[in-house]
């Protein structure tokens, strides 16, 4: 993969997650079109099959809920992703 598609395809990720974490109506939609296979950077991966895991159980997985999930210590990260992510 050249650094160019590698660049976007982080960018896409980033956008991706942070859209899930903004908007829970967002959520089904991205779920059904996307695996965790898509996510090549491992955090991101492991975003996704958070909130994939919580969806599951009957929630709209909120960034709290997501940061719980992942063991408490990804506030930063999910925050980072909201920041950046166009509204």
């Amino acid at each position: 993969m050249s650094a160019l598609v590698t660049e976007l395809a982080m960018e896409a990720q980033v956008n991706v997650l942070g859209a899930m974490l903004i908007d829970p109506e967002a959520v089904g939609p991205l779920l059904h079109r996307l695996t965790a296979e898509d996510f090549i950077e491992g955090r991101y991966r492991n975003i996704f099959q958070a909130i994939k895991r919580l969806r599951g159980q009957g929630k709209d997985p909120d960034p709290l809920m997501v940061n719980d999930a992942l063991g408490g210590n990804c506030r930063q990260i999910l925050a980072e992703l909201m920041e950046v992510t166009p509204t």
